[in-house]
């Protein structure tokens, strides 16, 4: 599908000024490219020519034309579920995702590519989970506590 081609129009069919031609801008099949030249187009005051009409444009080309995403993301989560009814925090729903979609990406657990970062993340993994663990050891006890002040107010 092409958009339009590099064309000379006479100004009868522009209704421009006498002796005028314009000269249009080839774009091959990138409807982006389109819709960004002709917002940028200004009128002889110098002002945008089709503002409202490049944010119809904008809204329409950013609408999802395919459930492919959603419905990959509920087969994830779905497995994730096990059968006796339990499941995974959010948290680890959400690494669970980030880390299947580098491995999509990448297309391979074994073409991801390792870096400083993920060698120190590694390496710091274990001590930031004993860390996390005891936060949340810490702000069980602090609950505890104001349930059992809560009690003996009453």
């Amino acid at each position: 599908m092409r958009l339009y081609v590099i064309a000379s129009i006479h100004e009868n069919a522009l209704h421009k000024g006498p002796g005028t031609a314009i000269s249009i801008v080839k774009f091959s099949n990138d409807i982006c490219a389109y819709w960004v030249h002709v917002s940028n187009m200004v009128d002889t005051v110098g002002e945008k020519k089709y503002q409202h009409l490049s944010f119809v444009a904008k809204a329409a080309l950013t609408l999802s034309h395919s459930n492919a995403s959603p419905e990959r993301g509920f087969s994830v989560n779905n497995a994730l579920v096990t059968t006796d009814g339990r499941s995974l925090s959010e948290r680890s729903i959400v690494t669970v995702h980030v880390v299947k979609e580098a491995v999509r990406v990448f297309g391979s657990c074994t073409t991801v590519p390792i870096i400083k970062g993920l060698i120190h993340s590694v390496r710091h993994a274990h001590s930031e989970y004993a860390l996390f663990l005891e936060n949340e050891r810490k702000q069980a006890l602090v609950e505890e506590e104001k349930k059992r002040r809560k009690l003996q107010r009453q």
